[in-house]
C-alpha cells in the first residue's frame, strides 16, 4: 500500500523483489497479505531480499537543488565559457581591480559638466577638473569624462566668446 492509499497487486515474492531492485519498495513500505489481510513491514517478510545498500531508505532529495539553475556550474558537460578580455569589471582580481571611487568620481564630473551646458556655467571647470582627478585614480571613463568636460567647456565659455567677438566685428 502506498502512502497515499493507492494499493498494487497482488504480486508474488518474486515481483516485490524486482520492485525493490527498481527502488520502488523500500523496508519502510507497507504490505498487505491478499489472502488473510494482515498488515506489515516489507522488513518484516523473510522472503524478500534486501541488498546491503538497499537496507536504508534513500534521503529526500530537494527538487530544486538539482535544477541546473541552481548552480550554473553543476551537472552539466560543458565548461563555463571563459571572458576573452580578462576577467569582469565587477569581480575582485587583485591587480587588476578596477577603482569603484574613480569611477563615481568620473561619473559626477560628466554630469556636471553637461550640467554646465544647462545650468550653471561654473559647473563646467569644475566638472573637467573632476575628470582628470578621476583619470588620475584609474577610473575605467576617465579619458571620456575628460572628453565630456572639455566639450562642456568649450560649448559655455568658447562659442559665447566666439559669438561676442563675431558680433564685435560685424558691427553688431
Amino acid at each position: 500500500m502506498m502512502p497515499g492509499g493507492e494499493r498494487y497487486g497482488p504480486a508474488s515474492p518474486v515481483q516485490i523483489n524486482q520492485w525493490i531492485q527498481e527502488g520502488r519498495v523500500l523496508q519502510t513500505t507497507t504490505l498487505q497479505d491478499a489472502t488473510t489481510g494482515q498488515v506489515l513491514l516489507a522488513r518484516d517478510l523473510p522472503s524478500l531480499v534486501w541488498t546491503p545498500q538497499m537496507q536504508q531508505p534513500q534521503p529526500m532529495v530537494d527538487p530544486y537543488s538539482s535544477s541546473p539553475y541552481a548552480n550554473p556550474q553543476a551537472n552539466t558537460p560543458y565548461p563555463r565559457p571563459t571572458n576573452p578580455y580578462g576577467p569582469t569589471p565587477f569581480t575582485p582580481t587583485g591587480l587588476g581591480m578596477y577603482n569603484n571611487t574613480a569611477d563615481k568620481q568620473a561619473n559626477i564630473s560628466m554630469a556636471l559638466s553637461a550640467g554646465g551646458v544647462f545650468l550653471c556655467c561654473l559647473c563646467s571647470p569644475v566638472g573637467l577638473y573632476m575628470a582628470y582627478q578621476a583619470k588620475a585614480m584609474g577610473a575605467r571613463n576617465g579619458q571620456t569624462a575628460v572628453v565630456v568636460g572639455w566639450i562642456s567647456v568649450a560649448i559655455v565659455f568658447v562659442a559665447p566668446a566666439l559669438w561676442f567677438f563675431l558680433s564685435l566685428a560685424q558691427g553688431r
